[in-house]
C-alpha cells in the first residue's frame, strides 16, 4: 500500500504524466488509390465533403491541421457528368468550373484541372493539384518537396 502511495505521489508531481493524453490529430490519407484517368473519372462522380487540411511550411515546426469543427465551416464539392464541378461553403454556391482528370503517362500520377466555364484562368502545369482518389476519399495536394499541404473530402 505505501509503493502505491508513492508511485500516486510521484505521478501528481511529474503533472498528470499519467494521465491519457488526448490524441493528436493525425493525417488522413489511404493507400488503395486510383491510378489513371479511367479509373479515377467515374470514381470522383458525386457528392464529396471536406475533412482535413493538413498543412505544412517550411519552418513550421508541426503541421497545422484544420477541419470544418475548428475552421468554423463546411466545404463540398459535386462532381457532375457533364465535366462540370461545383464548390459549396456552408451550404452556398461559390463556383461552377469544368474539370478533366490528367494522367502522366508511365507514373500513377493524377492531375485535376479546372478551367472556368468561359474558358479563361486556366491555372499553369505548376499550379495543378495532385489528385489521389479513393473509393471514400478525395485528396487534393498542392505540396512542393517538403512544402505544401492536402484537402482532404470523405465521400457522401
Amino acid at each position: 500500500m505505501k509503493n502505491l502511495w508513492i508511485i500516486l505521489a510521484i505521478c501528481w508531481l511529474v503533472g498528470g504524466a499519467c494521465r491519457r493524453k488526448d490524441a493528436e490529430p493525425q493525417r488522413i490519407s489511404c493507400d488503395d488509390f486510383v491510378k489513371t484517368a479511367a479509373e479515377a473519372n467515374p470514381l470522383i462522380l458525386g457528392r464529396w465533403q471536406w475533412e482535413q487540411t493538413y498543412t505544412f511550411l517550411r519552418g513550421m515546426t508541426a503541421p497545422r491541421i484544420e477541419t470544418p469543427q475548428s475552421a468554423g465551416y463546411s466545404e463540398e464539392l459535386v462532381f457532375n457528368p457533364g465535366g462540370t464541378v461545383e464548390s459549396y461553403r456552408n451550404g452556398q454556391l461559390l463556383a461552377t468550373q469544368r474539370y478533366t482528370i490528367q494522367d502522366v503517362p508511365g507514373e500513377a500520377t493524377l492531375y485535376l484541372h479546372l478551367t472556368e466555364l468561359n474558358g479563361t484562368a486556366v491555372p499553369s502545369a505548376t499550379d495543378l493539384p495532385l489528385l489521389r482518389i479513393c473509393p471514400d476519399r478525395l485528396t487534393l495536394s498542392y505540396s512542393y518537396n517538403d512544402s505544401g499541404g492536402d484537402k482532404t473530402y470523405r465521400k457522401l
